[in-house]
């Protein structure tokens, strides 16, 4: 698994304020468990083959370089910035997801949220979203300011609308909507020809936009 090599532990047993590294730092080889809440920040620099748990809130998580072969699992996720890219990584989240913004690209992931109370309000890449994305509430925006959307999208309640698709390029990625999907935007094509796959909205389409 992704883990097999993990070296060192740190367990909390409530809460942590705040885990820093300097900026150059990278964040190893180690498992994080956290059985309260996040209060502060998580801020590091690289983050490879690790683990991060907490059981409650992470209010901020800062990496200043990639998320590379990385869990992530709690119950609460408000803020999270990646400098660089999340590749083969999981991010798995019991209820609100905020806002994950990544400043290249997503590649080869799983971003899940789970619990009853679950939604995500905003994933956004600026180069390709790659990812098995699936909500068990609302998303509202699922966004690549530069690049392409592929992979999976799903929403597996039946109120459990999106808002936005967009992609800068292209929109690749097979769709199973439990709800209604507002809108659906691509500046060049909808769907692979060399992987075929499929839109499924089981509620309402509301604007398919092809610029």
């Amino acid at each position: 698994g992704l883990l097999e090599f993990r070296g060192s532990s740190i367990v909390i047993g409530q809460d942590l304020q705040l885990l820093t590294t300097n900026n150059s730092g990278t964040f190893a080889d180690t498992e994080v468990s956290v059985l309260g809440e996040v209060l502060g920040s998580i801020t590091t620099g690289d983050i490879v083959r690790s683990a991060i748990e907490v059981a409650n809130t992470i209010t901020a998580l800062t990496i200043r370089g990639d998320m590379l072969a990385t869990e992530l699992v709690a119950g609460q996720l408000l803020n999270m910035t990646v400098s660089e890219s999340i590749r083969v990584s999981s991010i798995t989240i019991s209820g609100p997801i905020q806002s994950i913004r990544v400043q290249d690209e997503i590649d080869r992931s799983a971003i899940s949220v789970t619990g009853p109370d679950g939604r995500i309000d905003l994933l956004e890449a600026v180069n390709d979203l790659d990812a098995q994305i699936s909500s068990s509430g609302r998303i509202g925006t699922l966004r690549s300011t530069m690049g392409s959307i592929d992979g999976s999208i799903a929403t597996t309640n039946p109120n459990a609308d999106i808002v936005l698709i967009d992609a800068a390029v292209d929109v690749l990625a097979t769709t199973d909507i439990g709800g209604n999907l507002s809108q659906i935007l691509a500046g060049r094509y909808i769907g692979n020809a060399d992987n075929p796959g499929g839109i499924l909205v089981r509620g309402n389409l509301t604007d398919l936009d092809v610029e």
